[in-house]
Formats: C-alpha cells, sequence, structure tokens
C-alpha cells in the first residue's frame, strides 16, 4: 500500500517528519516561508533522521546523526525563507543557506 489517505499512515509520516526529522512549519507564515526545525534524538534506537521536503522556495532539508556522543546536524534553508533550530533549550536563527551543527552537552555549535 503505498497511499497516505488513510489516517493511521498520514499520522506516522506526520510525525516522523515532524518529531524524529523535526521539520515543521511556523503556523503564523504561509507555506515553509519560516521553518521551525525541533528534531527529537533522546531515544537509542533511532541514530540518524534525513526529512526533505520541496517547498515553495526550495528545498529544506534536516540530516541529524549520533556520532561518538554527540549529534551532527546539517541543516539547508531555502532562498527567501527562515528557520528556526530548537535542539532543547539551545536555539539558532538562520537565514537561507546550507549550515552545519555539532550538539553537545547541551551546547549547539556550528561545524
Amino acid at each position: 500500500m503505498n497511499s497516505f489517505n488513510h489516517y493511521a499512515y498520514g499520522a506516522v509520516c506526520d510525525w516522523v517528519f515532524g518529531a524524529v526529522g523535526g521539520l515543521d512549519t511556523d503556523h503564523e507564515k504561509i507555506a515553509y516561508k519560516r521553518i521551525i526545525m525541533r528534531p527529537i534524538f533522546a531515544t537509542d534506537v533511532i541514530t540518524w533522521a534525513k526529512t526533505r521536503y520541496e517547498s515553495v522556495y526550495g528545498l529544506v532539508s534536516i540530516h541529524w546523526e549520533k556520532k561518538n556522543g554527540n549529534v551532527q546536524i546539517n541543516i539547508t534553508v531555502p532562498p527567501n525563507a527562515t528557520a528556526e533550530l530548537v535542539i532543547y533549550e539551545a536555539k539558532a536563527e538562520l537565514g537561507s543557506g546550507s549550515y552545519s551543527f555539532v550538539y553537545s552537552n547541551g551546547l549547539l555549535n556550528r561545524d
């Protein structure tokens, strides 16, 4: 089955995109004009996620992977859009472009 028309399949897809992958839109802005990236990687079962979406502004993507006790995060924000990266208590405001971060011990550092 390849249809997300049934609620059960759509709910799983929404959870993967929004919680595991961390990709969501700011509901006060049009489409993906402002992107909220809030991945959850607290579990040891899931060690990486890669979420992509082709918005009207261009490609939006977030890829995170646990390595050596740290989390490597790569982000793409399309032209004419902004993003807020939220990792627990750490936050970063981003303009369009590609970014790499390392999250370690509660700190978010650009790689």
